[in-house]
């Protein structure tokens, strides 16, 4: 016997299926069928009207045969679920509704590709799927908390690998480590970057550094890296900033100051290379940006870009600032920094 708390399982990102599992199971296999219930769990409130179904589905035939197609899909699915199309469907003479209550959507949202592999040709169907893929975050909230992938950066975000240590002695290492813990720390302290933890970048000390590894593994925007050395009292720091994208160095410095000066608090070499890093990342988002498509820029540069174009005192600079904020909103639409 059915229970009336048994819920429909549907699964919209990779392979789609639609189906009751346990006891009197069933599932859901024609092709348009499954695109049926994927348009109505997408819906608002699970509704929509037949004339859409009949586009969507039947586009390219008659209305009278569109809408005897989707007359006859009901009536399939209705002889597979039996008892279930009645507590899961409302039809009427207008509009077909799935009471979303008693669905259960399974997979895990973002991992894969929305309705991968459901291949309908109408016109009406690929229109509706693109606008879907295009912004599949839309549909995060038909899945638990716990299934949500977490909302991409809108920050650049940087890391600092272990400096090598060049001619040091054993009792030099602790400092060079000192060295880029601090700078994370200085780093950390602007609101319009993030900073890669220290000790997730440990790990690299004693292996040669790629580029694309710190990209993918760490998720890093740019990264610095470099060589320390000590001679004597003063300490020498050698230090590339590259974009982690492209493998390009965008400055390379040399900074030097007394090894007190390093151990300070207030140290003048790191507050200098911060700040130097800082006014990079700024003028290389702008940089990038200007003539492309807010379509193509990554999340991370919409919204520094738009900072920095904000202070350029031009009226074209302050028109774009306020789209790749506004952009920055509609991808991000908790994140305080572009609402404040």
């Amino acid at each position: 016997m059915r229970t009336a708390m048994a819920k429909l399982e549907i699964n919209l990102f990779g392979s789609c299926f639609v189906r009751r599992s346990g006891a009197d199971s069933y599932e859901i296999t024609g092709t348009k069928h499954k695109a049926l219930f994927a348009i109505l769990a997408t819906a608002p409130f699970g509704r929509r009207t037949r004339s859409f179904l009949q586009d969507a589905l039947w586009g390219a035939s008659t209305f009278d045969s569109g809408r005897q197609s989707l007359r006859r899909a009901i009536s399939d699915i209705k002889a597979v679920m039996g008892p279930d199309f009645d507590r899961l469907l409302t039809t009427t003479h207008s509009e077909i509704t799935l009471d979303l209550q008693q669905v259960r959507f399974v997979g895990r949202p973002g991992s894969a590709t929305f309705l991968e592999g459901l291949d309908i040709r109408e016109e009406g169907f690929n229109d509706w799927l693109r606008s879907i893929r295009q912004n599949p975050s839309q549909l995060f909230g038909l899945y638990s908390a716990s299934h949500q992938p977490p909302p991409p950066s809108i920050l650049p975000t940087v890391a600092v690998i272990p400096f090598r240590m060049v001619n040091c002695s054993p009792s030099d290492v602790p400092l060079g480590d000192y060295v880029v813990e601090e700078i994370c720390r200085s780093l950390s302290r602007s609101n319009l970057m993030a900073v890669i933890s220290h000790m997730s970048t440990r790990r690299l000390a004693d292996s040669h550094v790629d580029i694309q590894t710190v990209h993918t593994e760490l998720g890093t925007n740019y990264c610095l890296s470099g060589s320390f050395r000590v001679n004597g009292s003063e300490a020498v720091l050698d230090a590339d900033f590259i974009d982690t994208s492209t493998g390009r160095i965008l400055w390379t410095k040399t900074f030097s100051a007394p090894v007190k000066d390093f151990l300070s608090a207030e140290s003048v070499a790191i507050a200098e290379l911060t700040h130097r890093i800082g006014r990079k990342i700024a003028s290389d988002t702008v940089r990038h940006v200007r003539g492309r498509n807010l379509a193509d820029l990554e999340d991370h540069r919409l919204l520094l870009a738009g900072v920095g174009m904000m202070h350029e005192l031009r009226l074209s600079s302050f028109a774009q600032s306020r789209q790749l904020i506004e952009e920055t909103v509609r991808r991000a639409p908790h994140a305080a920094e572009p609402l404040a």
